[in-house]
């Protein structure tokens, strides 16, 4: 049987909630995302860029002249002894972005195959995604800023919710805010936190 689908402000000095369309949308299940990567069972490369949430530019991009930026949504299903598929496992990401789109029902077939139809309905969506300050350094001695690898939300709320969630147990390890990682290094006291209409580097 194939699988079914089960407000942004700076929210801190160090994540941030962005609204973003989805641009366009490619399956590359089996397939290394890049050279050197391991392939994994299900996964998307999706391509975006962000929009404006509210006021006269509602829904328009924030840079329209910008090339749109690209993530990879992907993760290995949990399989039993003889390799059958049991859940969604570490693809669970795949299930939350498809579900964000607006998708529900059986995203699959029953080996685990995405049906094309549903992933290409999340072309021209908007969903959320989160930015959030590492304890990587760049090369100018300043924490880089990154993308929540992979993860897209229906809302800001549900955003919010995963992120907190999330960030209590641990991940992502490299988040300036979690306990024991709070020097933020090449930022002054008098610094203030990125607006919705900036765009942090995702890397």
């Amino acid at each position: 049987m194939g699988l079914t689908g089960a407000t942004t402000k700076v929210s801190d000095l160090s994540y941030w909630i962005d609204p973003i369309k989805v641009l366009d949308v490619t399956n590359i299940s089996g397939q290394p995302a890049m050279e050197g990567w391991t392939a994994n069972d299900c996964a998307l490369e999706v391509k975006y860029a962000r929009i404006f949430e509210a006021g006269p530019d509602e829904g328009k991009f924030v840079n329209p002249d910008e090339d749109p930026w690209s993530m990879f949504c992907m993760g290995n299903f949990r399989k039993n002894t003889q390799g059958k598929i049991e859940d969604w496992g570490g693809a669970f990401k795949v299930r939350v972005f498809l579900e964000a789109c607006g998708n529900s029902g059986t995203f699959t077939d029953d080996d685990g195959n995405l049906d094309e139809k549903v992933v290409n309905t999340c072309i021209n969506k908007s969903v959320y995604k989160i930015s959030y300050r590492s304890t990587e350094m760049d090369s100018s001695g300043n924490n880089k800023v990154k993308t929540w690898s992979g993860r897209f939300f229906k809302t800001s709320t549900d955003a919010k919710k995963a992120w907190l969630k999330s960030t209590k147990t641990g991940w992502p390890k490299d988040y300036m805010g979690l306990a024991g990682n709070e020097t933020m290094k090449g930022r002054g006291t008098e610094d203030v936190p990125l607006s919705p209409t900036q765009f942090p580097t995702d890397l």
